[in-house]
């Protein structure tokens, strides 16, 4: 009797990225998401980087679609967007909320 895991073993799907480079902006944008969210206490540090993060994600879809299946990466250029984005949005309320405490 086979196992559940030897029987799918090397079959790429249809999203598959074997064999394919991954764009580097796509992954530059994730790894800036992903900082900017470790960085989330720091208003200004973060803002930066999460706004790389969204224009390095924005520049890696660009770059995914352009390239006709050439390069992957598509799934962590939205990913790092959706930090970006994400950041941004705790950064607002972490800032309202001193400003508030503030007065």
């Amino acid at each position: 009797m086979m196992s559940a895991t030897s029987q799918y073993r090397g079959l790429p799907g249809p999203t598959s990225t074997a064999g394919r480079p991954v764009c580097p902006l796509a992954g530059l944008s994730f790894t800036l998401g992903l900082i900017a969210l470790r960085l989330c206490w720091m208003p200004g540090v973060n803002c930066a980087l999460a706004l790389a993060a969204v224009g390095a994600g924005v520049l890696g879809c660009y770059r995914v679609a352009r390239s006709r299946g050439g390069v992957g990466g598509f799934d962590e250029a939205v990913s790092g967007i959706v930090l970006g984005v994400i950041v941004l949005g705790l950064s607002m309320f972490f800032i309202s909320a001193f400003v508030a405490a503030w007065h």
